[in-house]
C-alpha cells in the first residue's frame, strides 16, 4: 500500500487565507465588520441626539408641566425620564453590540492587518488615514471602557465615567464627518467606486 504524501501547508491555515481572501480590504469578513460596527455606532448616536434634543428630559418635562396637570417640576422630570427610559435602553443594547464587534475588529487587525507597517512604509495621505483610524481606535475603546464602567462598575465612580464617556462620544461625529469627507474626495479622485466595493466587494469594473 502506497503512502500518502500530505504537503504540511494543507494543515495550516495559509490555503483558507488565501483562497478566501481575508487579506482582501474588500473580503466579506472585512465587511462585516465594518458595516456592523458602523450601524451600532450610528445607532448609538441617534439615541444621543434623541437624548440631548427632541427627548431632552427638561424639554420634555416642561411639555408636561404645560399639560394642565398641576404637576411639579421634580415628578415632571421622573416622568419624562421613565417616559425615555425605553430608548436609551438601546444606547446600552447598541453598546454591548459594538464592544463585541470592537474586539472582534482588534483581532481582526492584529491577525490581518500591520498598521505599524501601513504607517512606516506608507506616503504621507496613507500616514494620516492610518493615523485617523488609530485615534478612532482608541477613542473607541476609551468610550466602551467608560460606558460598562457607567453600567457594571462601582456606582461610586459613576460620576467620573460620566464625564469621560459623555464628551468622547461626540468624537464619533467628527471621525464620521471625516470618514464621510474622505469617501467623497477618493470617489472623485483615486478611489472611485470604493462605496459600491464596500457594499458588494466586488470591483466597479469588474
Amino acid at each position: 500500500m502506497s503512502e500518502i504524501y500530505v504537503p504540511i501547508q494543507a494543515l495550516t491555515l495559509k490555503p483558507f487565507i488565501m483562497n478566501n481572501q481575508l487579506t482582501n480590504p474588500f473580503s466579506f469578513i472585512h465587511r462585516f465588520l465594518h458595516w456592523s460596527l458602523a450601524l451600532g455606532i450610528l445607532c448609538i448616536l441617534f439615541t444621543v441626539f434623541l437624548r440631548t434634543g427632541w427627548m431632552n428630559k427638561d424639554h420634555m418635562a416642561q411639555i408636561i408641566m404645560n399639560s394642565g396637570n398641576n404637576i411639579s417640576e421634580e415628578n415632571a422630570i421622573k416622568i419624562a425620564k421613565a417616559i425615555r427610559k425605553p430608548m436609551f435602553n438601546w444606547h446600552m443594547y447598541m453598546g454591548y453590540f459594538v464592544c463585541a464587534i470592537y474586539v472582534l475588529r482588534l483581532i481582526y487587525i492584529a491577525v490581518y492587518k500591520n498598521l505599524g507597517l501601513k504607517f512606516k512604509q506608507g506616503n504621507v495621505k496613507e500616514k494620516f488615514q492610518t493615523s485617523v483610524y488609530i485615534i478612532f481606535y482608541l477613542v473607541l475603546g476609551i468610550t466602551l471602557i467608560s460606558g460598562l464602567f457607567i453600567e457594571l462598575g462601582p456606582k461610586a465612580y459613576k460620576g467620573f465615567f460620566e464625564s469621560i464617556h459623555q464628551p468622547v462620544i461626540y468624537f464619533m461625529v467628527v471621525f464620521l464627518i471625516i470618514h464621510l469627507a474622505g469617501i467623497f474626495i477618493g470617489e472623485n479622485t483615486t478611489t472611485k467606486g470604493i462605496v459600491s466595493q464596500m457594499i458588494s466587494g466586488k470591483n466597479s469594473h469588474e
